[in-house]
């Protein structure tokens, strides 16, 4: 909208440009109080948006001796048939009669010639509410526009003449009273309840339309809260305040703020000399002030402005300025050297980008680059200093150093941090005490004596499988604790796995490697299976041979027999490195299937796969005559039954006599209840072996003649 001046720019002084660019306005926002409450100090400006198209709202202030009205339409629309009819205030006593009115003539709207009689031509809010009464607007003639464009430029001229006198009536009585929306009861009892409400003045050609106004009860003696702003604050800033203080109560009472500014905390004068208008952030309503200087302190107050126009007392004066908050630029970067007395240096190199209002610098130190950081000096060193020298550095551990830049006004920036190291090349002792266990899972512990060099870092943990081969490190970061958790795997063969420490100190040199601890592993692997290699059947013996288990806890082996469909039966134990024997206990024309059982010395055993003969038909062929033992040096026979024969040896000979067809003779040997193993395979001309030396009288020996057809006789034991 464009409203043209109306009244004479040497009478009114104030443009409406001004007041329009300069106040700071409010939308329509806020929530309207139930009409009941009898009490209201809600600005009109608030309230419009929830009423309806035809009503007018209405408030009131008690004064003790009087009761100010205070009425605004809620629409464009109501305002102009306001401004047609006028309007008439009524009232009764609550609850008693009908209503009357309180005055003769209805009340409107001043005219032109009205306001150009008013003597106080500097009150803007009367020039406002003049313009938006009788102000010409231009509506745009746009041929593109067309009718449309038309009325959407007549809506909002129309809103913005409405705007202009609610808000105007809010901050002014002169201009509430302009408008026709104010009356004074000056006709009133104390303790006495009245009710008012505001109708349209009625007139002979009026039509039954009425604006709707709920009564509103109002006692002149009811107390109305009414004191200073409530919880001013002001933050500080870098050539700027802000000021803040909470909705609640405030908004409540308040529809506008006068800010008031003094340098000696006595002459107050409003800057800006407008009313704020504020809408509220969240919880607080805010508002800001540039400064041309920082430090320059002031004194800063706040009046609040109701419905009515009424200014209320000023807050607690607060004194603020801006302050510098730019800090100044860090330096660059930071070292420390060990000077071997038992100092170190600290050496910084300045900003690249000078900082002219630089005061000097604060150097801190840490025990690591999250761990705070506190001053080693007392005072400030000097602007232009880029060395400092901590007498007292923390022994025996890194020192993380980092030097603040800081101004003028107290603004700090603090640079990169340094980190430096004793100059310590002597190694800590090799750790010692480790041992440790495997459980059944396979979790390793392992647990040693803690190193008490005071310097002392930490440890590193290294693991091999075999004693004599290259160790690796397990422990990925570095041990602090004296002890460590592993995990190794179980279904391995190798029983033994073996771990070893080393120490580092604090600037990681590191100890000779610590003794070797050897851990067995639970087993959990059985051995591996022996192998058939040969078989062979004659009549009702069965000779088996095998590659035994090659797992080196094998401790011992059995042959287990299983006749057609029956049962598995142990035939024979064996010694781990047995790798033949002979059933002599099979039945003639009989399916045997043999396997060989492999046995650890954790108890874990393993089958070999089977093998399946069957045994021969009882020979027809000639066995061994007779089989005889000759004593050492006595050459005699052991039985005077036996033939002659003649030993000069120590040993004992074995002798035996076999028909004149066999090509081979095949000795065999028992040890105790051990079944029959072939000991070696002889030419049929040689008829003796030499037996061993400490045999036990319950080991067996037997001959097995073998023809050149391959067919081979039973089995003859010596008796």
């Amino acid at each position: 909208m464009n409203v043209q001046p109306i009244i004479n720019q040497s009478l009114f002084r104030q443009p409406i440009s001004l007041i329009l660019t300069s106040m700071v306005f409010a939308v329509f926002v806020g929530s309207v109080r139930p009409a009941e409450v009898h009490i209201q100090t809600m600005g009109f400006a608030e309230a419009t948006e929830v009423l309806t198209t035809d009503s007018i709202y209405l408030t009131a202030r008690p004064h003790g001796d009087s009761v100010v009205l205070r009425w605004a339409p809620s629409s464009y629309i109501a305002w102009r048939k306001m401004q047609a009819r006028g309007v008439v205030v009524q009232r009764r006593i609550a609850g008693r009669g009908d209503f009357a009115p309180l005055h003769q003539e209805r009340i409107r709207h001043y005219e032109l010639a009205e306001f150009e009689s008013f003597s106080d031509t500097d009150n803007p809010h009367v020039v406002a509410v003049a313009e938006a009464l009788h102000g010409e607007a231009e509506i745009s003639t746009n041929a593109e526009e067309g009718p449309m464009g038309q009325a959407k430029d007549r809506l909002t001229e129309q809103d913005q003449r409405y705007f202009l006198a609610v808000l105007n009536a809010d901050l002014s009585v002169e201009a509430a009273t302009a408008l026709g929306w104010r009356l004074v009861d000056r006709n009133v009892q104390a303790g006495m309840i009245y009710e008012y409400r505001v109708i349209l003045a009625p007139t002979e050609e009026v039509e039954a339309e009425e604006l709707n106004c709920d009564p509103i009860r109002v006692r002149s003696s009811d107390p109305y809260p009414f004191g200073p702003v409530y919880g001013l604050e002001i933050d500080e800033g870098d050539h700027q305040l802000r000021l803040r203080w909470p909705t609640g109560i405030n908004s409540s009472r308040y529809i506008a703020y006068y800010l008031e500014i003094s340098d000696d905390g006595t002459n107050f004068s409003r800057e800006p000399q407008w009313p704020l208008v504020k809408v509220a952030e969240s919880d607080y309503f805010f508002h800001e002030l540039r400064l041309d200087e920082n430090y320059q302190a002031r004194y800063y107050r706040l009046r609040g402005i109701n419905s009515f126009a009424e200014v209320s007392e000023p807050t607690e004066p607060i004194t603020a300025q801006g302050v510098d908050k730019r800090a100044p630029s860090p330096v660059q970067a930071v070292s420390a050297t060990d000077r071997e007395d038992g100092s170190w240096l600290i050496e910084w190199t300045p900003a690249m980008e000078a900082t002219p209002d630089l005061d000097g610098y604060v150097v801190t130190r840490g025990r690591s680059y999250t761990s705070e950081f506190e001053p080693i000096h007392e005072r400030l060193i000097p602007a232009g200093t880029t060395r400092f020298v901590d007498e007292t550095p923390l022994p025996y551990t890194p020192n993380y150093y980092q030097v603040h830049s800081v101004d003028t006004s107290g603004n700090i920036s603090p640079g990169p941090i340094g980190l430096g190291y004793w100059n310590d090349t002597d190694p800590p002792e090799a750790p010692t005490g480790l041992s440790g266990k495997i459980d059944s899972l396979g979790n390793v512990f392992l647990i040693w004596e803690p190193g008490e060099e005071p310097d002392l870092h930490g440890y590193r943990v290294y693991v091999s499988h075999a004693r004599d081969r290259e160790f690796l490190q397990v422990s990925h970061d570095i041990v602090r604790q004296n002890y460590f958790f592993d995990s190794t795997r179980l279904e391995v063969l190798n029983e033994t796995v073996y771990y070893r420490l080393v120490a580092l100190d604090n600037n990681f040199n590191p100890s000779a490697y610590g003794e070797i601890v050897a851990l067995q592993r639970p087993d959990k692997v059985p051995p591996t299976a022996a192998v058939f290699t040969d078989y062979s059947a004659r009549g009702s013996q069965i000779a088996l041979s095998w590659r035994p288990s090659s797992s080196p806890d094998l401790t011992e082996q059995s042959l287990w027999r299983q006749a057609g469909d029956g049962d598995w039966e142990r035939v024979a134990e064996m010694a781990s490195s047995i790798n033949s024997t002979v059933d002599s206990t099979t039945t003639p024309r009989t399916a045997y299937t043999y396997r060989i059982r492999s046995t650890d010395d954790a108890g874990l055993f393993v089958d070999s796969r089977p093998i399946q003969i069957r045994s021969g038909q009882a020979s027809s062929r000639g066995e061994v005559i007779s089989v005889w033992t000759c004593l050492p040096a006595a050459g005699r026979q052991t039985s005077a039954a036996d033939p002659p024969c003649s030993n000069d040896g120590d040993m004992p000979m074995l002798h035996w006599s076999i028909p004149t067809q066999a090509s081979e003779t095949i000795v065999y040997y028992a040890q105790g209840e051990r079944g029959m193993t072939p000991m070696r395979r002889l030419a049929a001309p040689q008829s003796s072996w030499t037996m061993l030396a400490n045999q036990s009288p319950d080991d067996k020996w037997a001959v097995q003649v073998v023809y050149q057809d391959g067919s081979r006789s039973g089995i003859f034991e010596l008796r």
